[in-house]
């Protein structure tokens, strides 16, 4: 009974680690969609998230909501059945699955998360921080006009959303680099 309990707390341990990986895609989304939200001006507005138990901003949410119906209209559910049908293939019940440089592959995939979100937020970063010093060279030349506040908080939101549309007119956000980029900061191969 001792072993059969920790057969399943293997798997149960093993199953969890699946479950994270697949949740570390929609945080690189939600990660990209937070910085995008700040810099536009709607992640002042934090709301209560009951997908991530947080308060998050509105395009975080609408990002990985997006991205989630673009996975399941590709057919990423099935990959995703498959591949939990796969590994019972490759890790039967019972087998040992952690290895000693676990912890290190799982520190290179959270680096690989942050920077593949930061790489995804870069085009609205860099296109709001040209827009807000056009307006403060506005605001610098004609001090008694409110540029900033008349017109810039509306050009920052109008230009940071078409730029999200842009970036998301890629086909699924562009989530094969984003893969890549995090496969690429793991250093590790496939099979392992």
């Amino acid at each position: 009974l001792v072993g059969l309990g920790g057969v399943a707390f293997s798997e149960l341990m093993l199953g969890a680690t699946m479950g994270m990986m697949v949740l570390v895609v929609y945080t690189v989304f939600h990660i990209a969609g937070t910085v995008m939200g700040f810099q536009i001006g709607t992640g002042v507005s934090a709301l209560f998230d009951p997908q991530t138990g947080s308060a998050s901003s509105e395009t975080a949410r609408f990002l990985t909501t997006i991205v989630g119906l673009a996975v399941v209209a590709a057919g990423g559910h099935h990959v995703l059945f498959d591949g939990l049908f796969a590994s019972l293939h490759h890790l039967p019940p019972g087998s040992a699955w952690f290895h000693a440089d676990f912890a290190l592959v799982a520190s290179r995939l959270f680096n690989g998360v942050l920077l593949a979100g930061c790489e995804m937020a870069l085009p609205v970063v860099g296109f709001t921080m040209l827009n807000s010093l056009a307006i403060a060279l506005a605001t610098k030349a004609s001090p008694q006009l409110n540029v900033y506040f008349a017109f810039g908080i509306s050009l920052n939101l109008i230009l940071g959303l078409l730029i999200i549309a842009m970036v998301l007119s890629e086909p699924m956000g562009g989530i094969d680099r984003v893969i890549g980029t995090m496969l690429r900061a793991m250093r590790v191969p496939l099979e392992y």
